[in-house]
């Protein structure tokens, strides 16, 4: 893959990974406002919305972790090759 083309799986990755944590926030800060205020089916729906930010952050960084021991990998493996 082209320089250009990782840096914008990056930040694209990143921007994605940002998302699902605020949403993470939003739905937990939801469930717990609704658990408040007794209403029945909010406290669920936030936390369904927490869970999902939940894995799609997950997901994402362990995506961004498999990509950086790519690089690492590859760096390595150029070092490598200049010493020999």
């Amino acid at each position: 893959m082209s320089e250009h083309k990782t840096q914008a799986v990056a930040e694209v990755a990143a921007a994605v990974s940002s998302v699902a944590s605020k949403t993470t926030y939003v739905g937990a800060g939801t469930g717990f406002f609704a658990w408040l205020l007794s209403i029945d089916v909010l406290p669920l729906l936030g936390f369904l919305l927490a869970l999902a930010g939940f894995i799609v952050n997950l997901a994402f960084k362990c995506l961004e972790n498999k990509r950086a021991q790519e690089l690492h990998d590859l760096k390595k493996k150029e070092y490598m090759n200049e010493i020999h």
